[in-house]
């Protein structure tokens, strides 16, 4: 993506014959209008069938349908505005400022909105919605206010957009919302790939692979041949440490250094940090070998409770647990029933303001013991289903690379629009 800067020097001059540069809010490309809330206290304002979006409904997207509706009453009362199908709307604040929508619908907006709409035909409002993608650092950059800062619309009137032949701007719109489509499409297999391991996992570790009968337990039902343990009885727990921040000679060594961050479903194979030998003999730290689970104790967020098992010889810190196991129990089986149980053992977390797991709480944590060669099968099935999930999230982010890139070359007018004219 272009700097603010070099978004700036662009001119006509170095822009393809017949493309123009001119200010958004010119009479004669867009006119701009934001719209209104009626009072939330009149009930009679609300619930009838005018489509009214909100700035959180707007993700660079198309809208048919609304959350709210207003009344005929409601739209009388408030600065509320309908805009026509082929409308592009602007958030101008919020989470989603600078995010954008194409109307396919005829819909207000609140006052939290921008609607921006052609005159005599200047642009086609699919390939403004992508210039305005790759435009949003800057417009970002411009918002002003305290707290919250706001785009305005005099922000939005002063932009300079790049304004091809209407045939060319429909072309590039056409092209970049194939990659988009490509890439909602491998998202919603991703999705559903997500939602059929999850039914994997339940199925597994309650019907296990052998069709047995089922036995209920303190965890669930399982198969009458399958054993329960606490974790800590068969596995050893230990914990590591940090090397002093503030002593340069313990860090940026050749020991990989794991934070709880870093624990994320995954097999960790890299380190953002490094200690040096003297680092490790100097604190708690201490080095894992490799295959080994690691999970989360505490950290922002969803981290707590978070597994990942080692593909590398690694040191960890002190809020990184490792779950060191003997040879008769598959780790991998083990990462997928922790990562299958992940609520169940963040709300054993205990403390003040931030529940954080310890040793003694995670040896607590009782877990299946199907026999070695199952363990394995299972661990095989859902290792399969993970590749798959693998697969279809580089094609997800190679698609938005692809994205990224045409974005550039097209707006600049770097890549050719001929071929897609023919």
């Amino acid at each position: 993506m272009r700097s603010e800067s070099e978004l700036e020097s662009m001119s006509e001059a170095n822009l393809p014959d017949g493309w123009n540069i001119k200010k958004l809010g010119n009479k004669e490309v867009a006119i701009t209008k934001s719209g209104g809330t009626p009072n939330r206290n009149k009930s009679e304002y609300f619930g009838g069938d005018i489509l009214w979006v909100k700035s959180g409904e707007l993700n660079d997207n198309r809208i048919y349908e609304t959350e709210e509706k207003l009344t005929s009453l409601g739209l009388q009362n408030s600065s509320a505005k309908v805009f026509p199908p082929k409308t592009l709307l602007v958030a101008l604040y919020g989470a989603t400022a600078g995010k954008t929508a194409v109307l396919e619908v005829e819909a207000t907006t609140n006052q939290a909105v921008c609607a921006v709409f052609p005159q005599n035909e200047s642009f086609d409002c699919s390939f403004l919605q992508h210039q305005f993608i790759y435009i949003r650092p800057k417009l970002l950059n411009a918002r002003s206010g305290g707290a919250q800062p706001n785009i305005s619309q005099t922000v939005l009137s002063s932009l300079d957009i790049v304004l091809p032949p209407l045939p060319e701007q429909r072309a590039i719109a056409r092209a970049l919302r194939a990659v988009q489509e490509a890439k909602a499409a491998r998202q919603k297999e991703l999705a559903l790939e997500r939602e059929r391991k999850a039914a994997l996992m339940q199925h597994l570790f309650t019907y296990g692979t052998r069709g047995e009968a089922r036995k209920q337990t303190e965890i669930g039902e399982m198969p009458e041949s399958w054993g329960i343990v606490k974790l800590g009885e068969v596995a050893r727990i230990v914990s590591g440490g940090t090397p002093e921040r503030d002593t340069p000679e313990y860090w940026n060594g050749d020991i990989s250094w794991v934070k709880t961050g870093e624990i994320n479903y995954s097999t960790i194979l890299k380190t953002e940090e490094s200690i040096t030998k003297e680092g490790l003999d100097n604190s708690s730290a201490r080095v894992i070998q490799t295959g080994a689970l690691l999970m989360a104790m505490y950290g922002q967020g969803v981290t707590r409770g978070r597994v990942a098992i080692l593909g590398i010889d690694a040191a960890i810190n002190q809020a990184c647990a490792a779950i060191l196991l003997p040879d008769d129990f598959s780790t991998e089986f083990l990462f997928f029933f922790l990562t299958f149980s992940y609520e169940k053992i963040r709300l054993l977390g205990h403390g003040a303001n931030q529940k954080n797991l310890n040793s003694a709480l995670i040896r607590s944590i009782i877990i299946p013991m199907p026999s070695l060669p199952e363990q394995k099968e299972i661990a095989t099935l859902l290792t399969s289903n993970d590749k798959k999930l693998s697969a279809l999230q580089r094609e997800c982010e190679a698609l938005d690379e692809l994205f990224r890139a045409m974005l550039e070359e097209f707006m600049t007018g770097k890549l050719p629009v001929q071929p897609l004219l023919e």
